[in-house]
């Protein structure tokens, strides 16, 4: 996906995870209604969150879809509650996103930023 073309999340991180989360127990090939029940959330909230899931290389797929490598390691260390591994798969999807590394050069060049400068949309 073009950097331009890069989707930020729709909902909340509590949301993100659930969402996640429901995609590793889902296994591959999940559709959207199967990820939908799982998560309890309505499908149209998990399609515009999964823009972008795949924006951050999180989710992989077309009409059925299913976590990359770096998903599953977040997937399993929020099923099981792992503080350490979910910043850990954090780190690794940040570090290796272009729009996230240029935010996070933004906020280190101003030694900080207020959330409210922080918006993008």
């Amino acid at each position: 996906m073009a950097e331009n073309d890069f989707q930020l999340p729709r909902s909340s991180y509590e949301e993100i995870v659930k969402i996640v989360r429901a995609y590793q127990s889902a296994g591959p090939d999940a559709t959207l209604e199967d990820v939908s029940k799982r998560a309890a959330m309505h499908t149209v909230s998990v399609s515009m969150n999964n823009k972008f899931l795949l924006s951050a290389n999180i989710l992989q797929g077309g009409n059925k879809k299913s976590l990359t490598d770096i998903g599953t390691n977040l997937g399993k260390a929020l099923e099981y509650e792992m503080p350490d591994k979910i910043k850990a798969a954090w780190v690794k999807i940040v570090s290796s996103s272009d729009f996230f590394e240029k935010v996070l050069s933004a906020v280190k060049i101003r030694r900080g930023m207020e959330p409210r400068r922080l918006r993008f949309v």
